[in-house]
């Protein structure tokens, strides 16, 4: 459905790193799929010539932050010509300040290939050497320890950057993972176990060496600094996760279809002329999709009796089962057969209003029956049974659906435009160059070398913010679907929580209560980080971005979604088996019946939900469910 994500990143094997023409595809594919890198040979020459430019710079003796001065508030220390290299060393171990739980693989790749490609544009002033040993590292899955706390988004992500450095130059206080470590694909349908400090080790002699080649390295004047100064962490973090969001969004619009299909919804509200009067393109695109969906669907176009006769059939069952007197016994039978008959009717679409108003004669028969022989426990059990013969009747269409149905395409439209904003500005990251200051090959004297401001992450910071309100929506609106479905009162005869002989079985009833607490949790972490802002450095760095924590807040607001929607599309899909023999449109059976063969089952009686709930939620990772769209509805 979606063209944000043009290119498969499972089907990039190699990525040219030009500084210029990266893509998100290409982020995942490295971080999550291990795709090789090479570094384009015009960068190469580009990343020359800036370093031509430094070198003079430090042989003139003139006065340049970062390359003859020291860094931050203590920028007007001069420091001479022979220190200039111990200088970048020193910069690079007391800013190795992170601590927190080490940084999932996927993030870190993503981090080392950002850096990699900005300091490819060629105005940083580093040697290709240095960014070979970059290459080195990604090629030979080296997985550098990088504490996920420390950066303020300002100055770039100096701490988390520092630790990445100590690696790229074989620093002893530099970790990577063990190859001993417990292992594990990365995110290939199960987000990995977060790795832990003790996973780790130090970069003791021959360490490095052994896991890719490299030896201890000595940093030159500019290039520490080089290593540190940018905003890689937030652009990561903000890049995977919204290919992320973008893929919980597919799935979310094939969940929203599947509940509308399970209540027999009121397809009008998604009339093309609805959204033209709006002036909302995201909202139309829903509303298509939702049609596209449902396109073909039985269920839709059929009579709306079925799920009532099967939740009447089950009362029967559950009654009959207790055994009662032989005369109310036989009524029962009757009716369970003028029911199966209904319902063959009912399966072909035609309607069974002889059949109904039979078995609602018998059921009114039966309760008289057991008032005589004083089963009130079993004319309890049948009370819900005739009451939803009786709200059969009303076999007309309904006018309009409740909000969380009927305006899914205005609420998942508004995500859809606040995501497709927030990943333009990262898409622009993915390229830019944000260290400082900034080298300009070719330019003479002051013009050469200029200190701005690059490395603010605020940019990024914002748009990961409002990236974690739309997902958090996603969510929302997901719950309240959920809970409607398991809501006897309006599910038009689906049985309560979705089970049958509901009450014996509690069914999905505490599925949608982990859906809104995960929902609740999204709201919390909604707020923005990026209106925060404390000062560091001698109040030198007066205002900062707090980027990364909202980049970690917008993962974790993600994860919550992809639980939501997978929770949405395990009920829709049970609600959708109960209208059998009738079908839902053909995108919602394709989602229905990925479902099913991938193991997770009908639920007749109660089980633990826990491994259903993670079977969808996988099947949203690994894309399965947008695979299954793409062929569908290509």
């Amino acid at each position: 459905m979606l063209t944000e994500i043009a290119v498969d990143p499972a089907s990039i094997a190699t990525v040219a790193v030009t500084g210029q023409t990266l893509t998100l595809s290409e982020v995942v594919a490295v971080a999550r799929h291990r795709a090789r890198i090479r570094l384009d040979p015009q960068a190469a020459r580009r990343v020359a010539q800036s370093r031509t430019t430094v070198e003079s710079l430090v042989q003139s003796g003139q006065k340049v932050y970062g390359l003859t001065t020291g860094f931050g508030s203590l920028r007007d220390v001069a420091i001479p010509a022979s220190e200039v290299r111990l200088l970048q060393h020193n910069l690079v171990r007391s800013h190795a300040a992170g601590v927190g739980e080490p940084l999932g693989e996927d993030i870190v790749r993503a981090m080392m290939l950002l850096r990699l490609n900005t300091l490819a544009a060629g105005y940083s002033g580093i040697r290709v050497e240095t960014l070979e040993r970059i290459v080195t590292l990604l090629n030979a899955d080296v997985f550098p320890w990088v504490p996920s706390r420390g950066s303020v988004g300002a100055s770039g992500d100096l701490a988390p950057l520092a630790h990445l450095a100590l690696v790229v130059i074989g620093d002893a206080a530099g970790r990577i993972c063990s190859q001993d470590a417990p292992s594990a694909p990365l995110r290939q349908g199960s987000y990995r176990d977060r790795p832990r400090f003790e996973h780790f080790v130090d970069l003791s002699p021959g360490v490095l060496e052994h896991a890719c080649g490299l030896e201890a390295y000595e940093l030159d004047a500019k290039e520490g600094l080089a290593l540190t100064n940018g905003t890689q962490l937030m652009t990561a973090l903000g890049a995977l996760a919204l290919f992320d969001v973008l893929t919980a969004f597919e799935a979310s619009v094939a969940g929203a279809a599947a509940s509308l299909e399970a209540i027999k919804g009121c397809m009008r509200a998604f009339d093309p002329r609805v959204a033209q009067l709006r002036r909302m393109v995201e909202q139309g695109q829903v509303a298509a999709w939702l049609n596209l969906l449902m396109g073909g669907s039985t269920i839709i176009s059929g009579r709306a009796y079925l799920p009532y006769l099967n939740r009447v059939r089950s009362h029967i069952t559950g009654v009959m089962a207790s055994g009662p007197p032989h005369s109310v016994a036989d009524t029962l039978t009757a009716a369970e057969a003028q029911c199966t008959i209904a319902l063959d009717v009912a399966g072909r679409g035609e309607s069974p209003g002889d059949n109904v108003r039979e078995i609602s004669r018998l059921l009114a028969q039966a309760m008289g029956e057991m008032a005589s022989t004083g089963m009130d426990r079993e004319r309890a059990i049948l009370a819900p049974a005739l009451a939803a013969v009786e709200a059969v009747a009303p076999s007309s269409p309904r006018v309009q659906d409740d909000y969380s149905f009927r305006c899914t395409p205005q609420v998942l439209g508004s995500a859809l435009w606040v995501v497709r904003t927030a990943l333009q500005r990262i898409s622009n990251e993915l390229n830019a160059v944000t260290d400082n200051p900034l080298v300009f090959p070719g330019e003479l004297g002051e013009n050469s070398v200029v200190s701005g401001g690059n490395f603010h992450g605020q940019p990024i910071s914002m748009a990961m913010d409002m990236a974690a309100m739309a997902a958090s929506e996603i969510a929302s609106i997901s719950e309240r679907r959920s809970a409607k479905l398991l809501d006897s009162t309006f599910n038009y005869g689906l049985p309560a929580h979705l089970v049958p002989r509901s009450g014996l079985n509690s069914g999905f009833m505490l599925a949608q209560y982990t859906a809104a607490a995960l929902v609740s949790e999204s709201k919390l972490l909604s707020h923005p980080a990026s209106v925060d802002s404390i000062p560091t450095c001698e109040s030198t760095e007066d205002h900062v971005s707090m980027g990364p924590l909202a980049g970690l807040k917008l993962h974790r607001v993600v994860e919550n979604t992809e639980h939501v929607v997978a929770i949405e599309l395990l009920l829709a899909c049970q609600a959708l088996d109960m209208w059998q023999p009738l079908r839902p449109g053909r995108g919602v059976e394709a989602v229905r019946r990925l479902v099913r063969e991938s193991g997770i089952p009908f639920v007749e009686h109660d089980v633990p939900l826990y491994p259903l709930m993670e079977g969808c939620v996988a099947l949203i990772r690994n894309r399965s469910i947008h695979y299954a769209l793409q062929r569908t509805m290509s």
